[in-house]
C-alpha cells in the first residue's frame, strides 16, 4: 500500500464505517475472484468496519465485484447514495429475484389481445428481507426482470400505489397467476379492498347504490348521502 494511504488509514481509524456506507476506492485493487479493479470505482460496505477492530473493509463495486482493502484505501462517497448503485437493476435482481411473492400477467397476453410478436409482460411484486430494509441503503422500490420484461415492486411501495389507485398495479393483481407463494395468494386475495368504484356490473344492475336504497348520485338520505362516485363531478 502507497505511504499516503498508510498515513491516511493512521489519520482515519476513528472514522467507523457502516454497513452500506457508499465509498470510492482510492487505490486500485484485486477482487476475490481476482478481477483488477480500478482506482476510483464505486461501491457500498458490505461488513461494518470500526476502528481497532483491525483487519480490511470489504467493499462490493458496482460491477459486483467484492475487494478487501485498506481503511485509508478508501474514501466517503460524498453527497449521500451512489446514483449508479441505487440504479443497478441487474445487480438487485441476482440478490432479491428469489424474494418474489407474485407474478402475474398483464397486458396484451392476459387479456386475449396478444398478436404476433406481442411480449409477455409480468408484474408482481417482492419481500425485502430484514437485512436489506435495516441497510443504510434502503432496498429498491422495484426489481426488474431482464429475461421476462417483469417489474415487481417491493410491497411497501405496492401498497401506496394501490392506495392511490395506481392502474398498473390495480392490474397486476388481477392478472392471471403465473406463481406465488402463499403471502402473495393472501395479498391478492384482498385485492378488491383497493378499488375506489365496484367492479363492472351485468347490464340492467344498479351500481352506487347503498343498502339503504339511496343513490350517491342523488344526494338521497343514508350513508351516500352528500356523497358522489369517486372521480364523479358535480353538476351544474
Amino acid at each position: 500500500m502507497p505511504r499516503e494511504l498508510e498515513e491516511e488509514e493512521e489519520l482515519s481509524g476513528g472514522h467507523p464505517l457502516p454497513k452500506g456506507t457508499t465509498v470510492l476506492l482510492r487505490a486500485p485493487a484485486t477482487s476475490e475472484a481476482g478481477r483488477p479493479v480500478a482506482s476510483g470505482a464505486a461501491g457500498r460496505v458490505l461488513e461494518a468496519w470500526a476502528p481497532g477492530a483491525g483487519g480490511e473493509v470489504r467493499v462490493e463495486t458496482l460491477a459486483g465485484d467484492v475487494v478487501l482493502v485498506p481503511r485509508g484505501a478508501v474514501e466517503l462517497q460524498r453527497g449521500g447514495q451512489t446514483a449508479p448503485l441505487a440504479a443497478s437493476a441487474a445487480a438487485y435482481w441476482a440478490r432479491l429475484s428469489g424474494q418474489v411473492q407474485l407474478v402475474t400477467l398483464v397486458g396484451s397476453q392476459a387479456w386475449n389481445l396478444a398478436v404476433k410478436g406481442s411480449d409477455e409482460d409480468r408484474r408482481g411484486f417482492y419481500l425485502a428481507p430484514f437485512e436489506a430494509l435495516a441497510d443504510l441503503q434502503p432496498p429498491p422500490g422495484q426489481l426488474e426482470d431482464p429475461v421476462h420484461d417483469g417489474l415487481y415492486w417491493e410491497l411497501e411501495r405496492l401498497l401506496v400505489l394501490l392506495l392511490r389507485a395506481d392502474p398498473n398495479a390495480l392490474e397486476a393483481l388481477f392478472g392471471p397467476v403465473v406463481e406465488a407463494t402463499p403471502f402473495g395468494e393472501r395479498v391478492r386475495a384482498e385485492r378488491e379492498a383497493f378499488l375506489t368504484r365496484p367492479p363492472a356490473l351485468p347490464s340492467g344492475a344498479t351500481p352506487w347504490r347503498s343498502s339503504s336504497g339511496s343513490s350517491p348520485a342523488s344526494g338521497g338520505t343514508g350513508p351516500w348521502r352528500g356523497r358522489r362516485p369517486c372521480g364523479g363531478r358535480s353538476r351544474a
